[in-house]
């Protein structure tokens, strides 16, 4: 019995240790997202800007779990004379991820983030026309954040996805900056 009272104290102990190291957090931020699109022989737009909103929970001072959702824009092609019709191509993302954080100095850190996302390419075209294309795809980023206060933290961020479009994968890299806020 004192072995079992001893073992759940110092189980009691260690959980309200990692709850109390662990921060759950939430941010937004803002980017330019640019696509591998090959324009041969027509015109297009290969970047937009895109937004992404994200909460987190920091297990420790070295891991995070964080689900975000990304809107990465719209690639726009146009017409030609060899009679293509404009295309739209939206891109849009649920994703789950692990942060690996290293801290650099003071109150910058860097992190490494690697997990795996639902990406939805929503396709309009003229001739062929309107289709949704959806499949799980890695994504793959690393970033900077600087701590401004006890709460508030500045986020910078590069980060790839791809989106798989049944006819063809386009790659999509993305630059963000935003901010984070701790509970």
């Amino acid at each position: 019995m004192k072995k079992l009272l001893i073992s759940t104290y110092f189980f009691t102990g260690l959980l309200t240790c990692a709850a109390a190291s662990a921060q759950v957090y939430i941010g937004g931020s803002v980017g330019r997202y640019n696509w591998d699109a090959a324009c041969v022989g027509i015109s297009c737009k290969t970047s937009d800007t895109g937004f992404s909103v994200f909460g987190g929970y920091q297990i420790n001072s070295t891991i995070a779990a964080e689900l975000s959702y990304k809107d990465t824009g719209t690639l726009h092609t146009t017409g030609s004379s060899a009679g293509n019709l404009p295309t739209d191509v939206k891109g849009k993302s649920l994703a789950i991820s692990a942060l690996a954080n290293a801290p650099i100095y003071q109150d910058l850190s860097a992190f490494a983030k690697f997990g795996i996302g639902y990406m939805r390419a929503e396709i309009r075209n003229g001739a062929l026309g309107n289709f949704d294309h959806s499949s799980w795809q890695p994504v793959l980023g690393v970033g900077l954040n600087y701590k401004l206060n006890k709460n508030l933290t500045l986020r910078g961020e590069v980060e790839s996805q791809k989106f798989d479009m049944s006819y063809s994968k386009k790659s999509m890299l993305g630059y963000s900056a935003g901010l984070q806020y701790a509970f």
